[in-house]
């Protein structure tokens, strides 16, 4: 049994708690930001899951952070799965059609101002880590819509 747990510690603060079967109630993170969504998915397909942690932490700033359960019981960071991004998209999704969840993240690439477009990152599963599978540049057009305010 797994039960996540949300907590808000002041107007911006969030502190995510886990319980597992037989496990007292454990912190797991403290996050300064506006809004926070957790998901349990199995992400590497190993039948398992993963908690999911999506946080809005800024004018367009998002943060994710990916934790594994062991079959012990026992929740630590997945490494390389501590991501962010100055533009509001990041999101899961077999992008590639492996049966494993890959994670998008999509950032202003300022290198191209006053013409703005984005880079496009994707992670996916080497191993026990989440890497940098692929990256493209993109315009607001392909996939994301919303203007830059």
């Amino acid at each position: 049994m797994l039960i996540v747990r949300l907590a808000s510690t002041g107007l911006t603060a969030y502190e995510v708690f886990v319980l597992l079967q037989n496990r007292p109630l454990t912190p797991l993170l403290h996050i300064d930001g506006h809004s926070i969504e957790v998901t349990v998915e199995d992400f590497d397909a190993d039948g398992r899951p993963e908690i999911a942690v999506l946080y809005h932490c800024g004018g367009h700033s998002r943060g994710f952070v990916l934790f594994r359960i062991d079959p012990a019981g026992s929740v630590s960071r997945i490494p390389g799965a501590e991501l962010g991004s100055d533009w509001p998209l990041i999101d899961w999704h077999d992008f590639d059609g492996d049966g494993q969840l890959e994670i998008r993240t999509r950032d202003r690439n300022w290198s191209k101002v006053p013409i703005m477009d984005y880079v496009e990152k994707v992670y996916g599963w080497k191993g026990t880590s989440v890497q940098l599978l692929s990256t493209k540049d993109v315009t607001p057009s392909e996939g994301d819509t919303r203007a830059d305010p």
